[in-house]
Parts: structure tokens; C-alpha cells; sequence
């Protein structure tokens, strides 16, 4: 398996995790979590 995410690249996703941390507390990415996941499963591809 093969996952295309780095830190640069997808940088609007650090931030808005990063903010929904700070505001909640950290709370929040409980419910954020699933969009992340979500979002390395649908850019990764096996090889």
C-alpha cells in the first residue's frame, strides 16, 4: 500500500486540524478524526 500524503501538500488539513484542537480543546478531533482517516484511505492505492 502506497499513501500520497505529506505535510506540505495537504498543509489546509494541518491547519484546520489545528485550529479545531485549539478551539475544542482537543476535543474536537475525536469528531475530525474520521475525515482524516477518510482522507488517507480514498489517496492511498496498493502496489
Amino acid at each position: 500500500m502506497d499513501c500520497d500524503i505529506d505535510l506540505f501538500s495537504d498543509l489546509g488539513h494541518v491547519l484546520l486540524w489545528f485550529v479545531i484542537s485549539i478551539l475544542t480543546l482537543g476535543i474536537g478531533y475525536i469528531f475530525y478524526f474520521y475525515r482524516v482517516w477518510n482522507y488517507a484511505l480514498n489517496n492511498t492505492r496498493i502496489e
